[in-house]
């Protein structure tokens, strides 16, 4: 292996590589040209050319990046016969994920040895460096349009003066057919592939966000109407937003996450985690809590006119988390739930318990004692008959975390744990609630949509908090809480 000298090596570089191309001296020309293409995945490839020079031998030419002496990538090898050659660029591809922003020394090497590619210290001839200041964001493609999850300002069909009119997104994963907007809004490929959404104004946007390993990658084609129906396409990058909103923002991550994984709009998710959830110390409280002693213990899990007829509670897996009944109360005598912990019947302690009283001291707190407390909300305007009050199951008919999903529905049909559920205080863990709710809200979507976006999210909210459809509910949310959680930034 032949290795120039150090001091002929910065000759080379100071006069820029000039030679005598009928001279057989071996050497790489300087390129003339030198610069960065960003794509809409945060790649981007450091690009040199053309590229010429002359070798007695033949080798493999290729290109890297150099900080302080130290390789951090290199590129791909191109084998050049004997003689002069030209080629017409070498790149470095890289992305934000591998190598930092900075200062960077390009150098183009030619090694006659396969193995002796990527290797910096055994090459036979040597063009650089160049310097290229690596900053993403600054190279960019025209032909990339980057947003984030929930921007809802985005591709409008419209003809324009050139005569291009239709626009269609297709998901490339999914092969090469093409979807049309308007078909999708009426077809199961809307929510089969998730592909866009249409907003109350009118407006397109993805609703998920572009998966790193390029599974799942957005592209743009607008269709010229008049001949030539040549075809412009665009990919489109939709990337993590940064935040949602300027308040509440400890658990924007676990919400912008979830809501991607159930193609659930971002400011939708939040503003119903807002709707939902306590605050406490200028944040989300995810101990949220509330026993619902009527509409829930009464109506479906003591007693159920259901498929659970005549109670729940003999069923599992309600029959492992409940609180346990004497024998002169409905259902008794029945022992406490064989994985109750302690940790599941504390919440109904901390909130309610200087209010609830046992009146008629028997050691045990019925649905009734819990009703006489004032002030609980509509659902609590209610007196069950005496000859039927029963144990206050205030594990599994209670609603719980940020989302505030009840056990029972996070059991069936969430189907959590495999329709198996779990101990109710674990879902106070956000990523938990924020998934098994963000997958409610989108089965409440899917069941109630009619194909106009603003109302069939209007009734996915409604029907989340009732299956009666609670419409000031989804109000309250779509028009004065959505606005104060879009979606900011570009997080990468």
């Amino acid at each position: 292996m032949r290795t120039l000298l150090l001091s002929v090596f910065l000759l080379l570089v100071v006069m820029g590589c000039g030679k005598d191309k009928n001279d057989p001296a071996e050497y790489i020309d300087q390129a003339p040209a030198f610069w960065g293409e960003e794509d809409c995945q945060g790649g981007l490839s450091v690009k040199a050319g053309p590229i010429t020079g002359y070798t007695s031998t033949g080798g493999y030419l290729w290109a890297a990046l150099v900080r302080n002496g130290q390789l951090y990538k290199a590129g791909n090898a191109i084998y050049i016969d004997a003689g002069s050659f030209t080629v017409g660029a070498l790149w470095v591809g890289t992305s934000h994920l591998e190598i930092p922003e900075g200062l960077y020394e390009y150098h183009i090497y030619l090694t006659i040895d396969s193995n002796d590619v990527g290797d910096i210290t055994r090459r036979d001839l040597e063009a650089g460096p160049m310097y290229y200041s690596l900053e993403y964001g600054s190279a960019a493609d025209t032909n990339c349009v980057k947003i984030i999850q929930g921007d809802s300002v985005y591709f409008v069909v419209v003809t324009d003066g050139y005569g291009y009119k239709s626009i269609e997104v297709w998901d490339s994963s999914a092969g090469s057919q093409g979807y049309a907007w308007s078909a999708l809004l009426n077809g199961d490929s809307l929510d089969n592939r998730w592909l866009v959404q249409l907003n109350a104004n009118g407006l397109y946007f993805p609703l998920k966000v572009t998966d790193n390993n390029e599974d799942l990658r957005w592209i743009i084609n607008a269709v010229k109407t008049s001949s030539p129906y040549n075809v412009v396409t665009a990919e489109v990058v939709v990337n993590k937003p940064a935040r949602l909103g300027s308040q509440y923002n400890a658990y924007d991550d676990q919400i912008s996450y979830w809501a991607n994984v159930h193609a659930v709009p971002v400011a939708i998710l939040k503003g119903l985690v807002d709707k939902e959830s306590n605050k406490v110390g200028g944040e989300f409280d995810t101990s949220s809590y509330r026993y619902e002693p009527f509409t829930v213990d009464f109506a479906m899990i003591t007693y159920n006119t259901g498929p659970l007829n005549p109670s729940a509670l003999w069923h599992t897996p309600y029959n492992k988390y409940h609180m346990g009944i004497p024998e002169w109360l409905p259902w008794g005598p029945m022992a406490a739930g064989t994985l109750l912990v302690a940790a599941d019947t504390m919440p109904a302690v901390l909130l309610y318990g200087a209010q609830v009283q046992d009146q008629n001291g028997d050691g045990y707190l019925s649905a009734n004692e819990y009703l006489a407390i004032s002030g609980q909300g509509d659902s609590w305007e209610h007196t069950i008959p005496e000859d039927s009050d029963f144990v206050a199951q205030t594990t599994i008919a209670s609603s719980y975390g940020m989302a505030q999903l009840l056990w029972s529905t996070a059991v069936a049909p969430m189907a959590w744990n495999g329709g198996n559920g779990g101990n109710p205080h674990y879902l106070f863990h956000p990523d938990l609630i924020l998934n098994l709710g963000a997958k409610y809200l989108r089965s409440r979507y899917l069941k109630y949509r009619q194909g106009n976006w603003y109302m069939d999210w209007r009734n996915a909210l409604a029907y989340y908090n009732d299956d009666a459809g609670n419409y000031p509910y989804a109000d309250d949310i779509l028009i004065n809480l959505v606005n104060l959680y879009q979606p900011q930034g570009d997080k990468r």
